[in-house]
């Protein structure tokens, strides 16, 4: 199964295999990842797979610390 890993600089291979093998195993199946380059993301990646979306991006974890700071 194909899965789309979006990222703010390109992964090395390495890292792609390890991400690859990580995600087969949570969903119980093989994914092989293509890669996009998102420079908004700062760092960190985002990995959607069928309808799931799994966001691991420092761009997600200031919006959600702004979030917080806000409602507080």
């Amino acid at each position: 199964m194909e899965g789309l890993l979006i990222s703010a600089f390109r992964l090395d291979e390495e890292t792609v295999k390890k991400l690859e093998k990580k995600f087969s195993k949570e969903i119980g199946e093989e994914v092989k990842f293509r890669q996009e380059i998102d420079h908004t993301l700062i760092g960190g990646f985002i990995v959607s797979i069928r309808h799931h979306r799994y966001d691991y991006s420092l761009k997600d974890k200031l919006n959600d610390m702004k979030q917080f700071l806000l409602e507080g």
